[in-house]
């Protein structure tokens, strides 16, 4: 999904569908969140059907991390 979704936007960029570079201003990652590092801070954060996988391979310990660094990683 991440893989389609990054050719969506290519392919919106490159047809001028917006007046902000797309590339600039989105971007889909697929990644181990709870493990992964985040220097930068997002305005959205979005996670498809992965709270389940977070909880049976963490539990609620690594259900808590989850979300408490979504918190941390968004804008005010």
């Amino acid at each position: 999904l991440v893989e389609r979704a990054n050719k969506k936007l290519r392919k919106a960029a490159e047809s001028g569908e917006s007046s902000k570079n797309l590339n600039d201003v989105v971007t889909f990652k697929q990644e181990n969140f709870v493990e992964s590092q985040h220097p930068e801070l997002y305005h959205t954060v979005t996670c498809f059907s992965v709270t389940q996988w977070i909880h049976l391979n963490y539990g609620d310990r690594g259900l808590i991390k989850f979300f408490y660094k979504i918190w941390e990683v968004l804008r005010p």
